[in-house]
């Protein structure tokens, strides 16, 4: 589906989306983002996530780009890069390969 680009993020900006817009928007009142225009910083995040995530899969961008991809994701909220990097920098889960039977 990633070779489908414009469908999976169309279908990603659908579905994920009341919910990404709405914690954008508590975000920015919050006062953790700078976004005047919530739906808008979601589309275009929606398909800067599939076409990064093409990019990895394709192996056109290494996966040792993945925190700066995740901090430029980031300043796209209004968020100042120090503090994505630092957000970023945070713990997270590791990534495992599905089980495919």
């Amino acid at each position: 589906m990633l070779h489908r680009s414009e469908v999976i993020a169309d279908a990603l900006f659908r579905m994920m989306g009341p919910f990404a817009i709405r914690h954008l928007r508590l975000a920015s009142q919050a006062g953790r983002f700078e976004i005047s225009n919530a739906e808008l910083v979601w589309r275009l995040t929606s398909h800067a996530l599939i076409g990064a995530s093409l990019a990895i899969t394709t192996g056109q961008l290494p996966t040792s780009a993945l925190d700066h991809v995740i901090v430029r994701l980031l300043c796209m909220t209004g968020i100042g890069a120090n503090a994505a990097v630092e957000l970023a920098g945070r713990p997270r889960p590791e990534l495992k390969p599905e089980n495919r039977a």
